[in-house]
């Protein structure tokens, strides 16, 4: 269970309280680029072994660590069970002026913010096997851990569909699907131990900070974001079908919107704030592998026993 000494990664001492800037500059510059992989040495798409994932789900604190961690680098000790490679880009996260809400989705020029998204699948696409498809956001906040969400389509994916972006993305999957397969089940599971709803994320630190690092007073936001992809970038994938999906967003140019964002309350209809747009190129390295991307969750569904 050992991860190679080449992974061990960690941020500087000091780093939580550095800037937003310094902390993208490191992230961007001294671990993600300077790790990139050529296309020799680029790792074949995987997923952990088996007694890799139970030893890892039969040690309650290490399954906290998904929920409290606020690093931006996963535990040097602990390997990923699954979304193991991806590929990461520097994003910008716009918000409409009149959003209605506060913290990041409040409108400029406290909203918004910029950061890392990782795009990777949940399990390799082998055989018959679905194509997952999802990512992971992460906005970085001056003097203060960074704000994440996750999020998918679908926890069993889309079928034989190679798009990335065919499908529009959330971060609540409580729908409950009986098509699971093995390594899902056994996630569920794994969640189940620490959560009464383990596909439901929140979006609550979105709403409680702003990008300055500021504690919102009164925090107001919708019941969850919806991510749309943008007709362009999901016509540039088209013909991408039997291109590995590391190699297809390297193709998708800087200045690209990615996603419009979208809110929800309650049982209403999305109501577009924002977009998310790509500022620096996908790029898939062993430093953007090891990025950690917390799972927030209600404090309501927190197992603590």
């Amino acid at each position: 269970m050992k991860v190679p000494e080449e992974q061990q990664f960690v941020t500087p001492q000091g780093y939580e309280g550095w800037k937003a800037s310094e902390k993208l500059e490191w992230l961007w510059r001294d671990l993600i680029l300077a790790t990139e992989y050529s296309a020799v040495t680029r790792p074949d798409l995987s997923v952990a072994k088996p007694l890799v994932m139970a030893q890892i789900a039969g040690r309650r604190e290490v399954l906290s660590q998904s929920f409290d961690r606020t690093d931006d680098l996963m535990d040097p000790t602990r390997p990923k069970m699954i979304h193991q490679q991806g590929s990461v880009g520097v994003v910008t996260v716009e918000i409409d002026a009149g959003s209605g809400y506060t913290g990041l989705l409040a409108d400029s020029p406290d909203g918004g913010g910029r950061g890392l998204m990782r795009m990777s699948l949940a399990l390799p696409p082998k055989g018959k096997a679905a194509f997952t498809p999802g990512f992971g956001l992460k906005v970085l906040i001056s003097g203060r851990p960074s704000v994440d969400v996750l999020a998918m389509n679908h926890t069993v994916g889309q079928g034989r569909d190679f798009n990335m972006f065919s499908n529009t993305f959330t971060h609540d999957l409580r729908d409950t699907h009986k098509e699971l397969r093995p390594p899902h089940k056994f996630m569920d599971m794994f969640f189940s131990r620490a959560s009464t709803q383990p596909r439901r994320l929140v979006i609550d630190d979105f709403v409680a900070t702003n990008k300055a690092g500021d504690t919102i007073a009164e925090p107001k936001g919708p019941t969850r974001l919806a991510f749309v992809p943008d007709s362009v970038v999901r016509k540039q994938f088209r013909t991408r079908e039997p291109v590995d999906f590391r190699e297809a967003l390297a193709q998708v140019e800087a200045g690209s919107r990615l996603y419009e964002i979208q809110a929800i309350e309650g049982g209403g209809d999305p109501r577009p704030i924002g977009r998310i747009v790509l500022d620096e190129r996908f790029v898939a390295s062993a430093g953007g592998d090891r990025l950690f991307f917390r799972h927030p969750v209600a404090p309501e569904d927190r197992i603590r026993s």
